[in-house]
């Protein structure tokens, strides 16, 4: 299953995404560094059939920060005890508009041509953690966050000063948070006070 830990086996057959604990542990320790952890969890018994003919329950269900191409987007997965990697279901393929090219190992997802990759058993994958370096995503945040205060405050960045910040409110940072695949206290907190915003307005991070 190691080739396909960080990406999601193509399943049409399947019904529901699904996903093992020992995926979900490998996934979790090496989510990007501007993502957070599982965003949400819920116990589930939803029951699955897999091809040894036993029948399995999950024991919860998470909804799982990744990044597809260049899109950020969530991703609810059941957790299951066995040892398999992250089955992407034929609902959640739909969901995101999917357009498979088996001939040319590419698939149309969230608007994008993502290549596919192949796990060692054959299966195709889509890889779940993105294709840009964490350098270019730390770039876009600033840019993104610059531009946000500028427009808040009425000025250029040059002409801004900490005061003009003082009207942000914990909305706007949560949206901003959620625009950068939930970006964690320790990655805004800098480039928040890079960009002037005050102590006051980072305490409610």
């Amino acid at each position: 299953m190691t080739g396909a830990f960080g990406a999601a086996v193509i399943v049409t057959a399947c019904t529901k995404t699904v996903c093992g604990q020992a995926w979900l542990d490998n996934y979790k320790s090496k989510l990007h560094s501007v993502s957070s952890d599982v965003k949400s969890s819920s116990t589930s018994k939803q029951e699955f059939h897999f091809g040894d003919g036993v029948t399995v329950a999950s024991k919860e269900k998470v909804v799982l920060p990744a990044m597809i191409g260049n899109t950020y987007c969530d991703i609810a997965t059941e957790v299951v005890s066995c040892d398999i990697p992250l089955l992407l279901s034929k609902d959640s393929l739909k969901r995101a508009n999917a357009v498979l090219d088996l001939a040319n190992d590419t698939a149309t997802i969230l608007g994008q041509s993502i290549p596919l990759e192949c796990t060692p058993s054959g299966h195709h994958c889509v890889n779940l953690q993105g294709t840009e370096p964490k350098e270019d995503l730390e770039e876009q945040f600033k840019e993104v966050l610059v531009a946000s205060v500028e427009k808040e405050s009425g000025k250029g960045k040059h002409e801004g000063d900490e005061k003009s910040h003082q009207s942000w409110d914990v909305r706007k940072l949560t949206k901003l948070h959620k625009q950068f695949g939930h970006a964690n206290v320790e990655r805004m907190t800098p480039i928040l006070k890079g960009a002037g915003v005050s102590t006051d307005v980072r305490n409610q991070l």
